[in-house]
């Protein structure tokens, strides 16, 4: 038996369960300026899970969408690639400053002055 259907027998014999212990329970509900007398507890109970539910649904369609795999594979190339740049960039100073050494004459006393 799958597992889904498995569990959603479980939640149904206990929702049942719940109904048939709970038919004798009841509350009176008020609203301040009116009471709503002998309301079962099953009743209040479903009625405050579906409010629940119906606050819930504007923040799931309000989500941002989360960005594609393709997406997220390409932002991790892209920081790696920026990454090894900048390592690249700091090292880059210290060899610039030996080929410019390298490349500068030693003997700057022999300028031929026409």
């Amino acid at each position: 038996m799958p597992w889904k259907l498995f569990f959603f027998v479980i939640c149904i014999v206990l929702i049942t369960c719940f109904i048939g212990f709970n038919l004798e329970n009841a509350c009176t509900i008020s609203f301040g300026f009116t009471h709503i007398p002998d309301v079962p507890i099953f009743i209040s109970l479903a009625i405050a899970f579906a409010a629940g539910i119906v606050l819930t649904v504007p923040f799931m369609v309000s989500r941002r969408p989360h960005p594609s795999k393709e997406e997220r594979r390409q932002a991790a190339l892209e920081a790696k690639a920026a990454k090894k740049a900048a390592r690249r960039q700091k090292r880059r100073p210290a060899f610039a400053a030996q080929t410019a050494l390298q490349d500068t004459p030693h003997d700057t006393h022999t300028d031929v002055i026409p």
